[in-house]
Parts: structure tokens; sequence; C-alpha cells
């Protein structure tokens, strides 16, 4: 490669920063050690986690040097780093964020939600003064090629103008239903802003206190409908989209590892009918996205591109979301206790 390796430093040493999988070149890329590990433009320098097992279990499992219970010690003595992996909880992001607006990284890689609350949005400003780092939002399958090639379709009208779209998710709105505004923006190239809330149906904790899981109707400016249905976590994970088209019906479903669409056809049945097809069912591209993620760091770095997922985009999908945990707060009778 000639160059040395981009240095990183990974804030936050638990699930999503390495901890869902292990070191290997086979299986599919699910969290940012992995991502890291296998790409020889990259090399982990140090880690940051106040819980010491956790942080020894990390530094063991991703061969990583040096580790530290807080901030200030990783960049003590000079420490310098390329890229910034903040995988701590929601809560943190704002105070680390501002930790660092001054300090020597020139990256940062952001699990979502960037922030827990509006309010914060100082922590970012703080950057935009200081005029680095550059910030990359995780909304994961933003860097899918899956879904990179059904956006496509979409824009070249392949499937004709979308009729309605419905939502199934869990663990709430903030927490993973910012996941479907944001990709049914990215799909269907909307402004997160120009969506309206149509109604606030029943809404439970099935999460967090203040990140409910919210029953809503929701609608783009072409007055196109987006049902959210709200499911309970304590069940299981849920994360499927399907959206109907005038000429196909396309569902992402298992979370975005499969892709099935079916085919407005004349019915074999009916004569002067159509029907939908039998599904033609893909592989999704989820395990690739933050592989992907990282091309799109390095053009980033290295002058060539811009972040996919933007603070700017982030932060209007999580100001929007707010706005629905508002409404639904605000009707304490609609709330479902289980």
């Amino acid at each position: 490669m000639g160059v040395a390796p981009y240095r990183v430093l990974m804030v936050g040493c638990g699930q999503i920063a390495g901890l869902f999988d292990k070191p290997s070149r086979d299986c599919a890329v699910l969290t940012h050690a992995q991502a890291y590990s296998r790409d020889g433009r990259f090399m982990i320098s140090a880690c940051v986690d106040p819980d010491a097992e956790r942080r020894a279990n990390f530094m063991q499992t991703w061969n990583v040097r040096d580790g530290f219970a807080d901030i200030g010690g990783a960049f003590a003595d000079g420490r310098a780093y390329d890229v910034m992996s903040l995988c701590t909880s929601t809560n943190s992001h704002a105070t680390v964020l501002s930790n660092v607006a001054s300090r020597p990284v020139r990256a940062i890689f952001a699990e979502k939600p960037l922030l827990a609350s509006p309010g914060e949005t100082k922590a970012v400003e703080l950057f935009r003064e200081a005029g680095a780092p550059t910030v990359f939002v995780n909304y994961t399958r933003r860097w899918d090629p899956e879904i990179e090639a059904l956006r496509a379709s979409i824009a070249n009208g392949e499937a004709g103008p979308c009729r309605s779209v419905t939502v199934f998710y869990n663990k709430g709105v903030r927490n993973n239903a910012s996941h479907a505004v944001q990709l049914l923006t990215y799909l269907l190239d909307l402004d997160p802003k120009s969506l309206t809330i149509d109604a606030v149906g029943r809404w439970k904790r099935d999460h967090a206190a203040d990140d409910p899981t919210v029953d809503a109707l929701l609608a783009t400016d072409a007055g196109t409908p987006i049902h959210l249905i709200g499911l309970d976590a304590r069940d299981f994970a849920l994360f499927e989209i399907t959206l109907v088209f005038a000429g196909r019906i396309v569902e992402i479903r298992d979370g975005g590892w499969t892709i099935r669409t079916r085919l407005a056809a004349p019915s074999k049945r009916f004569p002067n009918y159509k029907e939908v097809s039998e599904s033609d069912e893909r592989s999704g591209g989820y395990g690739k996205a933050l592989p992907r993620a990282l091309d799109n760091i390095v053009d980033c770095l290295e002058g060539r591109g811009r972040p996919a997922c933007s603070v700017d985009e982030a932060l209007a999908v999580e100001t929007f979301c707010q706005s629905l945990i508002d409404l639904a707060l605000a009707r304490p009778d609609k709330e479902i206790r289980t």
C-alpha cells in the first residue's frame, strides 16, 4: 500500500463495537472492529471503555495494544487518530462529541442515534466552530449496495409511483424507527422535514422510558401514507418494511438481510385483472455495509467525497422522530402497559 494505515480509536467496547462477532474473514461484518480488522487501510490503535473487564475482553479479541478508561487518557502524550468510532450509549454521545471537538482526530464514525435529544445540538455546533472533524452517522443500510440498487430502480421509474409503506419495528422510535425514516427518505428521495404526522396511536415502553415504540400514520409531501406499526422488543427483534408501488411490491425483510420483490402482472385466473407474481427473493447487502462505509470514510479523508450519512441528515431524521415521541408522550391514555 505504501503508506501507514489509518489509526483508529474505538470509544466504547460493547456489542456494535466488536463483541457481536469474532475476528473472521468469512462471516458477515457486524461490528466496527470486524470492518477495520479486515481492511488493510486501518489499524485499531487504542480503545476507551470505563468497564475494565469489557475493555480487556475487547483488547484481547481484536488485538488492541492500548486501552484507556477515559477519553483524556487516549489522547495523552500527543496521541492522535485518523478515525474515532463512537460506540458508547446514545446518552453519552453529546458529552463525548464535545470532549473531542478540538482534539486531534480527523473523522468520527458515530453510531446512531447521533444525539439523545435535539436539545443536545450544541455538541455538534462545537464541531462546526472548530472546522473538524468530519462526522459519519451509522444508519447502516445507507451503505448497503442492494439498498442503493433499489433506490436507483425507484428513481428511474421501474416500480412506478409509491402508493403506501408499512413499517414493522420495535425497541423505540429514536432507536429503531429512525432507521426506517432515514431509509425511506433515502429510497424515495425525500427530505425528512417534508414528512408529516397524520395520527399517533397506541404506544409502549419496550426499550427506554423516554424512547417509546409508537403506532403512527405518517405521510410524504405527495400524500403517500407510511404506517408505523410498533411491536414489543421483549418478544423478539423485528424490523421490516413493505413498499407498495404501482408496478410492484418490495419487502425489506429480516432487518435488511433479505429483499423480496413481487411484480404486477396479468392474472392467470381472471381475465382483465392484474395480480402480483410469486416473489423474487435475494439476499440484502447488510453484511457489506460497514466495509463500504469505510470506503466512504477513506474517500473523505483523501479529499474525494463527503459522508453518505451526514450530521445534518441524521439530525433531521432524529428531530422528526422526537416530534413523534413528544406527541405520543403527551397522550398517556394511549400507553399500552404490559
